[in-house]
């Protein structure tokens, strides 16, 4: 499988705090069944800054240890960056990182607020062949009171990653229930880890894959953790499931 969505790179966000901790998350990783794992820490302007040039310099000290020691794990750049206007310029500017140098850019959108120029922003990525994949659309306040508010941005080109822990309500009841209704009606293209720490989503990874196949199906399953996210690697474009609006609201409002 291929982790696209995880923040396991030392000392630069609010992930692993040591690499001894990024050692360990990257053997839990594996023991889950990733052989791939896209590096996303947050880029958050006048928060976590750390360049693209930064980040690699470590990525090469950690793939160094994961030989010495065996663990057979690949790799790869990105950032999970926190919405800005100039995300498009600072691309251009190799500021931020799309997924492994591809055409996707992972972002994330304020917990509780909606951002009003979303579309414009949207545009701004696609007019550049970048194409936006949104993290955590079920853990947003908003998109739990209206989750077919995805209907109309996957409809302008946006893809969506779900968080792993969601599902297993790792986030609350809300998020949770967002999630499946989310998965339920193709409004999910990726499941991925989000992983901060050791000993916390890895460790639940199985038992999560094993009640998602009842849900959606292996071919579904398979089809968000393994397909899609190699589309990704391999900087193809990616075909979407025509999504179909969600008819209950009240499930959403308690």
């Amino acid at each position: 499988m291929i982790d696209i969505h995880t923040h396991i790179i030392p000392g630069i966000d609010d992930g692993a705090k040591e690499i001894k901790d990024t050692i360990i998350l990257l053997k839990e990783a594996k023991e889950a069944g990733f052989d791939t794992v896209i590096t996303t820490p947050h880029y958050i302007a006048g928060n976590y800054e750390t360049t693209p040039g930064e980040v690699e310099t470590i990525l090469e000290k950690i793939k160094l240890i994961l030989q010495k020691e065996k663990i057979e794990v690949k790799l790869c750049m990105g950032n999970e960056v926190y919405i800005t206007n100039n995300m498009d310029e600072m691309i251009q500017k190799k500021e931020i990182s799309t997924l492994n140098n591809s055409r996707y850019l992972l972002f994330e959108l304020p917990m509780n607020s909606k951002i009003l120029n979303l579309d414009n922003l949207i545009f701004n990525l696609l007019s550049i062949n970048i194409v936006p994949i949104i993290a955590h659309p079920e853990r947003y306040s908003y998109v739990q009171k209206n989750p077919n508010l995805l209907l109309e941005w996957i409809g302008k080109g946006v893809l969506f990653q779900g968080n792993l822990g969601s599902f297993a309500g790792n986030y609350g009841k809300k998020a949770q229930k967002t999630m499946i209704k989310l998965l339920k009606h193709e409004m999910i293209h990726f499941l991925a880890s989000d992983v901060h720490r050791k000993n916390t989503i890895y460790l639940q990874t199985n038992n999560i894959l094993e009640k998602l196949a009842k849900l959606i199906g292996e071919e579904k399953v398979n089809t968000l953790m393994n397909q899609n996210p190699e589309k990704i690697i391999n900087d193809e474009e990616i075909e979407v499931t025509l999504p179909t609006p969600i008819k209950e609201f009240k499930f959403f409002k308690k």
